[in-house]
């Protein structure tokens, strides 16, 4: 290979996001359902507790829209404030971005007049984490500069955790050009899929989403 005709393009992003307070951890495991199926994972939130130290935690969430215990979108604010951590449990859309939109289009169309954890109200999120890499054979050939060189390899890895303490992300790309080559008492269980994206705030779009369908991505708890 010639490697003056080869251009290797790398970027990187690493945050971390903590909460102010950190969130209690559920002993007993969380029964994540899908379909007919439920498999235990490790979850954090709040427990149903008339103390101070509960009182605070609330504070950390943002209730942005309830319907039912199986449809509702909440915030998590972090310690900056810079950026949010939005869970939503809603039936989803047809794409991850069509989803996105329906769920910013129900927060801005809010008005819930509860928009606070109340007393005895419980929060259960499940402990995420996961490492994903994928390859982007669908730009493999593209022509990108005017001298005939074209993308020969496109890589993105994305790491990510939630836990109680707050959340990580790292996000890794490369690319590689060669030249030449080819109402009622509420719950807030996350325990059924649902749509976690993070963002910036003031940002229209988050730069990180996923949709959690089952506990690939999910803390087992035995």
């Amino acid at each position: 290979m010639n490697f003056e005709q080869t251009i290797l393009a790398y970027s990187y992003l690493s945050k971390k996001i903590k909460f102010k307070r950190q969130f209690d951890v559920f002993d007993r495991p969380l029964q994540f359902q899908k379909n007919k199926s439920k498999k235990n994972v490790k979850s954090f939130g709040i427990k149903r507790s008339l103390d101070q130290e509960e009182d605070n935690l609330k504070r950390q969430v943002d209730i942005l829209d309830y319907k039912n215990n199986d449809n509702f979108i909440l915030k998590l604010k972090t310690n900056a404030g810079v950026d949010e951590i939005i869970l939503a449990k809603i039936e989803p859309k047809e794409n991850l971005l069509q989803t996105i939109d329906y769920v910013r289009q129900r927060i801005k169309q809010n008005k819930n007049n509860t928009p606070n954890l109340q007393k005895n109200e419980v929060l259960q999120i499940p402990t995420m984490k996961f490492n994903l890499e994928h390859s982007y054979f669908d730009l493999i050939g593209d022509v990108v500069l005017n001298d005939g060189r074209v993308v020969t390899k496109a890589i993105q890895n994305v790491d990510f955790r939630l836990n109680e303490t707050g959340a990580t992300v790292r996000f890794k790309a490369k690319i590689k050009i060669s030249k030449g080559i080819f109402r009622n008492k509420r719950s807030f269980i996350f325990d059924k899929p649902f749509l976690m994206y993070v963002k910036e705030q003031g940002a229209k779009y988050p730069y990180l989403a996923a949709w959690i369908a089952n506990t690939e991505f999910l803390v087992k708890k035995h």
